[in-house]
């Protein structure tokens, strides 16, 4: 199955210029004519950048909890991590070019939504058990979608919604309390947690719409630049002596983080902020089969029934999109979806 791109109307035969850009599907006022003919993503592209994306954020929470063994704060991490994916970034995209303060406030206003979600969830983390964090985390595409919807980006029918719905109860069953420290949780835990939530919602149906106007590795480069000398100035000062092990383990999760949002912005840029979010909660579920696969871990009756609820759950939940959203189509941070998020069946 292929991905449909949005119609557009055609431009005039008399307005070459006009024409390259409407049929990219770029705003002319944003995106520039050598970006215009770059063609629509191979559907191995999709896939590659998505499972990119997945594996890559599978790793950062256990990382995470190796740091704070190694009595390291949230600030500490956040800092590191964010410093060393400011450094890593450029190597990783090959991506920079400058865009003018105009659209550099652009970008750090979504990059600072990418920031405080970092930081609310590895203070959340510091308060909570990883299952309760992984429940609450896990509302995060309803949230994306009702965003969208109430954008009137997309149209979400029953299916869409059965379809979430049998995503977080696989996710709930693939939990094992007892193993991954239980549902424990203080207010100030369920406060950062679901701050979190919040943060990211806002930061990826954001990022949604710069990713129609700017390419995505651009994007990836400018955020981790941007954070990187915002926890520079005004974070490093502050947090006191890192512990030395912390050093290695920050190192390891700003890598990760890196290559994480470049897939993720990537993807996004592909599929949509909705389904992509839909399509990060087979995280829980990769994981266990990973384990199970390649460390002979066990693997019970109901994780493979909350494995087999998530992936129905993903087949499901697909995105329609407005197409009388249209009008808004050059707008800053308010462009409708290009094209509905479909993945090859599973």
């Amino acid at each position: 199955m292929s991905a449909s791109t949005e119609e557009r109307t055609p431009a005039s035969p008399s307005d070459p210029e006009q024409a390259a850009v409407s049929a990219a599907g770029a705003c002319p006022a944003e995106r520039p004519a050598d970006d215009a003919s770059t063609p629509p993503p191979h559907r191995s592209a999709v896939v590659g950048w998505t499972l990119l994306a997945l594996l890559a954020a599978d790793v950062e929470p256990i990382l995470v909890k190796i740091g704070y063994q190694s009595h390291a704060t949230p600030l500490q991490l956040l800092t590191v991590k964010t410093m060393l994916s400011g450094l890593l970034i450029y190597p990783i995209t090959r991506r920079w070019r400058w865009m003018g303060w105009r659209r550099c406030a652009e970008m750090a206003r979504v990059s600072v939504l990418l920031l405080m979600t970092n930081l609310l969830m590895l203070a959340g983390l510091s308060h909570a058990g990883v299952v309760t964090a992984l429940t609450i985390v896990t509302t995060t595409p309803a949230l994306v979608a009702l965003v969208n919807r109430a954008r009137g980006r997309e149209v979400h029918d029953l299916r869409f919604w059965c379809g979430f719905v049998l995503c977080f109860g696989g996710v709930l069953v693939t939990l094992d309390p007892g193993r991954q420290g239980g549902l424990s949780c203080s207010a100030l835990g369920l406060a950062l947690l679901g701050g979190a939530v919040i943060s990211s919602t806002l930061y990826r149906t954001a990022l949604e719409d710069l990713t129609r106007r700017h390419e995505p590795l651009l994007i990836s480069t400018w955020f981790f630049i941007i954070n990187g000398t915002l926890v520079t100035v005004l974070l490093l000062p502050f947090i006191g002596p890192v512990p030395p092990t912390a050093i290695g383990i920050g190192m390891w999760i700003g890598l990760t983080g890196a290559l994480a949002n470049v897939a993720f912005v990537a993807a996004v840029s592909m599929l949509g902020a909705t389904r992509m979010s839909i399509i990060n909660m087979l995280q829980r579920p990769l994981i266990i089969v990973t384990a199970a696969v390649i460390l002979n871990e066990p693997f019970s009756a109901l994780q493979a029934v909350g494995v087999a609820l998530v992936v129905w759950g993903v087949q499901l939940a697909r995105v329609k999109r407005n197409d009388h959203a249209r009008n808004d189509d050059c707008a800053p941070l308010l462009r409708p979806v290009r094209r509905d998020a479909i993945i090859p069946r599973l």
